[in-house]
């Protein structure tokens, strides 16, 4: 029968037909004596022939085993097979990157991909806790030169503590929520560094640093290293020069205070001091001793209750400035506090008198 003749392909149109037949009943082609004689199939694609009438139906072969894909791990890492503990994206041990599905499902797929045995570190943390580490340095140097170390360096003391950790934390275990501790340790180091006069202007300084190395960087991708050089250093001599003129003023701003403090401080006790003595003897006070007045925390003025009574700083002495006219007396008082804030002849003047608050009558700053 045809059925058991051996069957060949049409190498043109590829449609099965038997031996024998030259040309192809799909296309019509003549087909050579050499691809007739090639077997259709090759051993291993061999289509099975239908059983012979009256014979069992072989027995269908089972499918070859696949191998079982590996157990899903979210506890170990693959390349070193530690506890890499779930949660993490860096294997703690050999700093293989774990790739993680998100957490839809229970189980967790956990591939590798090639990374140095270094961990890698978050550049935005390690600049921000580097800041913070050197800011805060400073100001405890700072805080150190001033004898204020214990109270005013207390802040740069914490922040030098979460920088420190914000560091070693970045180095152990990779990029993690560390960005906060680096910027609460920045911001205590300001605070810090800003309780005083000399910590402003270091601040002030670092700033207008760190701004004129921007402006460099800028500049030398823009025009070249040369051209931004000196474009920097204009800036910065300009800088320098406005930076001094207004030295003298930033000194004034915080002398003022403390030394404004004192005058008011010492001119409202003696007039409490005169109000109580006119109470038991209907007048008033006309020298310190009558009054039993004594000055504490004494250091930027000097007190006049006439031209010649008078208590001078240890370290400096005053003179009344014209128009300037102190007195004691039965029916009243002027008591003045005058002292100096900056290098000018110029004297700072605060004084009181009976019923009244401390008012300014020469401002030294202002002149």
């Amino acid at each position: 029968p045809a059925a058991a003749r051996p069957r060949s392909s049409c190498p043109h149109c590829g449609r099965e037909i038997l031996s024998g037949e030259s040309n192809c009943p799909g296309c019509g082609k003549t087909i050579s004596i050499t691809h007739l004689q090639e077997p259709s199939v090759k051993p291993a694609d061999k289509v099975s022939e239908p059983p012979a009438p009256g014979q069992p139906e072989p027995e269908a072969q089972p499918a070859p085993a696949q191998a079982a894909a590996p157990p899903i791990d979210d506890k170990h890492c693959p390349k070193c097979g530690k506890d890499a503990l779930e949660g993490k994206s860096f294997c703690p041990f050999c700093g293989a990157r774990l790739l993680r599905k998100p957490a839809t499902s229970a189980a967790v797929t956990v591939e590798e991909i090639e990374s140095p045995s270094v961990v890698p570190l978050d550049p935005q943390i390690l600049g921000i806790s580097l800041g913070a580490l050197i800011l805060a340095s400073l100001t405890i140097v700072v805080h150190l030169a001033a004898h204020k170390f214990w109270i005013a360096a207390m802040p740069a003391l914490v922040a030098l503590g979460l920088a420190g950790f914000a560091l070693v934390k970045n180095q152990l275990h990779g990029p993690g929520r560390i960005k906060l501790i680096s910027a609460l340790a920045i911001v205590l180091a300001l605070v810090s560094l800003l309780s005083g006069f000399a910590g402003l202007i270091l601040f002030i300084l670092a700033g207008t640093a760190a701004g004129l190395l921007g402006l460099f960087l800028f500049l030398q991708h823009k025009f070249g290293r040369n051209v931004a050089l000196s474009i920097v250093v204009i800036c910065a001599f300009a800088f320098l020069i406005v930076f001094g003129f207004f030295l003298e003023k930033i000194a004034g701003f915080f002398l003022k205070r403390p030394a404004s403090e004192e005058a008011r401080w010492n001119l409202v006790v003696f007039s409490q001091a005169q109000t109580i003595y006119y109470t038991h003897n209907r007048m008033f006070a006309t020298s310190f001793e009558d009054l039993g007045y004594e000055l504490r925390n004494q250091k930027y003025y000097a007190y006049f209750l006439g031209p010649d009574k008078v208590y001078q700083p240890k370290d400096k002495t005053f003179k009344l400035p014209p128009n300037i006219e102190p007195y004691a007396g039965d029916s009243g008082y002027k008591f003045c506090a005058v002292g100096q804030l900056d290098d000018d002849p110029t004297l700072d003047v605060w004084c009181i008198e009976p019923m009244t608050p401390p008012f300014h009558e020469i401002n030294d700053l202002e002149r």
